[in-house]
Parts: C-alpha cells; structure tokens; sequence
C-alpha cells in the first residue's frame, strides 16, 4: 500500500491517546510483529509507551506518526517534510531503515544533512513543474549549493523510466482555484520500484503539491496519475494512505 506521512493537518489533537496503546495495535496490523519492533526501537520508542499524545513534543509525536505510517510496510512512502522534527540522530537511522528494506520513497525536504549515499534520485520542482532529475549519489553540499543557486547541476532533462514503477504519470495542471495560475502544470514523474526519491525545490515550487496528489489528499488534477496501477484520485488512496494523530 500507499502510507503519506505530510504537513497537512499536522498538529496535536484535542485527544489524548496512549502511546503504547497506538504502538500495540499498529504492531497488531503489521505484517511482522519484529519488524515493527524493530522499527519502534530505531525511533526510539519504547520509552514513551507509558505517555498520552497530547504530553508529547512536536518531535515524540511525529516519531509516533511514523511508526504507525510505516508499520504496515507499505510499498511506497510520502514523506512531506516529516521529519523536520526528528533529531540528527533519529532522522539518520529512520533513514537508513528506509534504505535497508528497500522502501521505495519520495521525499520532500529541505534538510539535506545526511542524505550523503541516501537517494537514488534527485528531481528538482521549480515552478510547479519537474525540471529535471539526476540518477545516482548527490552529496549534501551539492544540493545545498543548488538550492542557493550556486550549483547549475548538469542533470537529465528527462524523467527517469523503468520497466517496473509505483508512480508514473503527469500532472496537466492542477491549482487551488480555477481562476488561480496553476500551482502544477506539466510535471511527470515516474518512480521505480524502491527507488529513494528526494524532491527538491524552494517554497511554493510544488513539492507538496505533488505528493499530495499521488497520495490522493488533494483532488481536482488534470492528466493522468498511476500509483501502484490505481488512479489516486478515484480509487481511495487517500483513505488507505493518510495517517494522522
């Protein structure tokens, strides 16, 4: 399946939840009770299991959210910005356990400390469009240079396209009024089967915007998207993929 771990609605509820009672029921639907502790043990954990939600931090919380996210071990993970509030410590393991199983990802962020070795991809979003893609090692220092503008990467206009892919399709247009310019226009995209895809782009590009779309979350897109062979918009993604405290 599809698990969207995103920006949208983020925040603490007005409920408050036991930890280890959220942590016992998503070990519950894993498909593997020590996979699951053993991602519980690289977010670290096990200590907040005697804790409500709502004493948690920012931090605590998002680590919650991801262990129920990829509990399940789904085949693709949207990652938009979620790990902004993870420590160095715990974003580099999560990371690293992400790659270890062969997880395929797309991965919106701005951080671009300890990405060294990380993705097997790198796609640019400016304008809401994709204007291009490399294949292979980036190192932190280049994408930070890059997204300052001192770096004109000599990359792949083109997006990169195998046999067996969790995302292909592209965005005609998509924008938050009819009336509005578009915040998406042209922007394809096509994710191989594990593929460690981080999104680069500055505010408003439509890195979200993107993920949102082939999570499902946000509808009303002209073209024509493929997420795990169904249709995002039609097929029910949004509710088999979006995970919220």
């Amino acid at each position: 399946g599809v698990s969207y771990v995103g920006t949208e609605g983020w925040g603490k509820s007005t409920a408050s939840v036991g930890v280890g009672e959220m942590l016992d029921g998503a070990r519950a639907r894993s498909r593997s009770a020590e996979r699951f502790d053993e991602l519980v043990a690289v977010l670290r954990l096990d200590a907040l299991r005697g804790h409500e939600t709502r004493g948690l931090s920012d931090g605590e919380l998002r680590r919650v959210q991801l262990a129920i996210a990829l509990g399940t071990e789904p085949r693709l993970a949207l990652l938009d910005e979620a790990l902004v509030e993870l420590d160095v410590v715990a974003r580099a393991e999560f990371l690293a356990l992400l790659k270890r199983r062969g997880t395929a990802c797309l991965y919106a962020t701005h951080v671009f400390d300890g990405l060294d070795g990380w993705p097997t991809h790198v796609v640019f979003v400016e304008g809401g469009t994709v204007a291009r893609v490399v294949a292979g090692e980036v190192s932190s220092e280049s994408l930070y240079r890059r997204a300052l503008g001192d770096l004109e990467p000599r990359f792949d206009a083109a997006v990169v396209v195998e046999d067996d892919l969790v995302v292909e399709g592209c965005v005609d247009r998509w924008a938050y009024d009819p009336s509005a310019p578009p915040a998406l226009s042209a922007a394809a995209i096509s994710v191989p089967r594990g593929a460690r895809v981080v999104l680069v782009g500055g505010n408003g590009a439509g890195k979200s915007t993107l993920l949102a779309l082939i999570a499902g979350a946000r509808l009303g897109a002209h073209g024509a998207l493929r997420v795990l062979g169904r249709d995002p918009a039609r097929d029910n993604l949004r509710a088999d993929a979006r995970v919220s405290l």
